[in-house]
Order: structure tokens, then C-alpha cells, then sequence
């Protein structure tokens, strides 16, 4: 993890590091949390981790626009399965 080592470089060796995500960043630092990082960091902290883009697409095309999620979601994901892979 790059930013991780340049926080060590950067505080000191003796950094005690804590991870801080929330919706989103909630369940990426729970990501991250699952591979090899340094000693440093002591803590991961997970605020609303979303369940999925799925869902919370459907969440917020629903609440922002007051729209059904069907067909936008799935229209959404195949667009994105076709340019992505």
C-alpha cells in the first residue's frame, strides 16, 4: 500500500496508523483490511460500508430522482461490463 509507506516515510517508523472509511470508504478500508499491511496500522474502522453498488445505486436513483431502479441498473452494469470487461 503506497500511501501507507509514505505515511511510515513520512511520521516515522514508530506511526501508528488507523483506518477510516465511511459509505464507500466504509468498504474499502474493509477491503484493504483483508490484505498484508505493516504493523503500523493498529486499527480499521468501517462507518455504513454500503452492501453493494447494486444497491446502493438503486438507493440513490430512488431517492434523488425518484426513479425505479429497473432498467437503469441493469442497463448500467451491462454498459459497464461492455467497455470494462
Amino acid at each position: 500500500m503506497k500511501w501507507i509507506d509514505l505515511m511510515i516515510g513520512k511520521v516515522g517508523a514508530d506511526a501508528e496508523i488507523v483506518q477510516h472509511g465511511v459509505s464507500m470508504g466504509g468498504a474499502t478500508v474493509l477491503m484493504t483490511s483483508g490484505e498484508r499491511l505493516p504493523a503500523n496500522v493498529k486499527v480499521v474502522v468501517a462507518d455504513c460500508g454500503y452492501t453493494s453498488v447494486k444497491d446502493e445505486l438503486s438507493y440513490q436513483i430512488n431517492r434523488l430522482y425518484h426513479l425505479p431502479s429497473f432498467p437503469l441498473v441493469q442497463s448500467t452494469s451491462l454498459l459497464t461490463k461492455m467497455r470494462a470487461g
